[in-house]
């Protein structure tokens, strides 16, 4: 089992009511996304055995393990074991590639209403195991949850996430990256858990030797190999600021470049751009995270000018606009294609229903052919008595003589032979 993530709460309702303005509830879609247990065969599946009859067919059919997620809900118990399990299974059929959108948005809305945050990440995370993927809509809907709950830590992983994929198009998208990201600078922690230390070995360590098949050169890609939860904050950083207006691009890249410990870079920035343009929070986080004694934060303690307006409230003005402009717009074409999903789940199961009943036809022909066979040689046994003869022998199976060696003779055996040792007794009694 996973840990459970340990949520924050809201510090007051003044901040909760702030950032319930964010994204309104209608943003959620939740009549159109409820929609899709309206079905008569939705509604017919009974929950604690689904799994198993999956599990016995034999076969994760793409439709089965869509139906599955979208059974689950919020309201019933959450079994995160069994979809782990059906995801990952799935993925290592030739039905991976027959898996519905839907299955993905299914998970992710599940697990994040429930609070499962360390089961989200954990397959968000690995996706080329579980094959769930964040779209712009699902991305908007994660991020704005967790930053209803100030998990910001969650939060700029998710930005993370998305930076890999190198698209900040999404106007909402981009805009809760970046207040997430920056947000997350506060407590800075590591994305994940250092390994434990291993125990000190007394004596004389022993050296092992492994044969491996072949050695690869070391490559580092810079983008998914990254690790270090500075680094791929950073990197989000410099990929949002392409998206950004000038002033908004040039603090979100030096703040990136800062932490992803480009120093000439950001020294050319600096060089090139005027100190009335960054803000004074974000200076203070490049003060805070370059190298001590390093020319970058000599650089950086030098400015002058920096404007004294909150990075983190521009940041959030950002998400304001964003919602204002593109919620409305969102939302009708997220209704469209929950609406798309439902009516091609529903013609995935009919063709899978009309798979089995056929299968389940050519068994019964099948079965009724054999019968009627049996009953026309019991019908027609004397006039193909010599047929059936013919075939019997036919069937039978001779296996060709194995020599195993020339056989010895017995040995003869001497009934008035006396062992020695009954002699010598014999000898000693006299």
């Amino acid at each position: 089992m996973f840990l459970r993530s340990k949520i924050l709460k809201l510090r007051s309702p003044v901040t909760q009511q702030a950032i319930r303005t964010f994204l309104s509830e209608n943003y959620n879609c939740t009549n159109e996304w409820n929609s899709r247990l309206s079905p008569s065969f939705m509604e017919s599946i009974k929950m604690e055995r689904f799994y198993y009859d999956i599990q016995q067919a034999g076969k994760n059919r793409a439709i089965d393990v869509d139906m599955y997620m979208n059974k689950v809900t919020p309201n019933a118990e959450i079994h995160v074991d069994e979809i782990t399990d059906l995801l990952q299974k799935t993925r290592l059929t030739e039905e991976a590639s027959n898996v519905l959108e839907s299955t993905g948005h299914a998970v992710i809305r599940n697990l994040i209403d429930t609070d499962h945050i360390a089961e989200l990440l954990h397959i968000l995370e690995n996706r080329m195991t579980y094959g769930v993927f964040l779209d712009n809509y699902i991305a908007s809907y994660v991020l704005n949850s967790l930053v209803l709950k100030e998990d910001f830590h969650t939060a700029a992983r998710v930005a993370g996430l998305l930076m890999l994929e190198e698209d900040f198009s999404d106007p909402l998208v981009r805009a809760f990256s970046l207040h997430s990201a920056f947000k997350y600078l506060e407590k800075c922690e590591p994305f994940h858990e250092p390994p434990p230390e291993a125990p000190p070995v007394k004596g004389k360590v022993q050296e092992v030797k492994v044969r491996v098949k072949f050695l690869r050169n070391e490559f580092f890609d810079d983008h998914f190999d990254l690790t270090d939860n500075k680094h791929i904050v950073g990197k989000t950083f410099v990929l949002l600021s392409k998206f950004l207006d000038p002033v908004l691009s040039v603090n979100s890249k030096i703040l990136g470049y800062t932490l992803h410990q480009k120093n000439e870079k950001a020294l050319e920035l600096l060089k090139s751009t005027k100190s009335d343009v960054f803000y004074k929070d974000v200076i203070d986080y490049c003060v805070k995270f370059s190298e001590e004694g390093s020319d970058l934060r000599a650089q950086f303690e030098s400015l002058k000018n920096s404007r004294t307006e909150k990075f983190e409230e521009v940041t959030k003005s950002l998400i304001q606009k964003a919602v204002q402009e593109n919620e409305g717009k969102t939302i009708e074409e997220q209704k469209k294609v929950y609406q798309s999903w439902n009516v091609l789940r529903e013609e995935k199961y009919k063709e899978a229903l009309d798979v089995v009943d056929k299968k389940k036809r050519v068994d019964e022909i099948e079965k009724l052919q054999k019968e009627m066979h049996l009953e026309e040689q019991k019908l027609w046994f004397f006039e193909n008595e010599d047929k059936i003869d013919l075939e019997i022998d036919a069937k039978k199976v001779t296996y060709p003589k194995r020599w195993f060696g020339k056989l010895k003779k017995p040995r003869v055996v001497d009934e008035g032979y006396i062992p020695p040792e009954i002699v010598k007794q014999r000898r000693r009694a006299l």
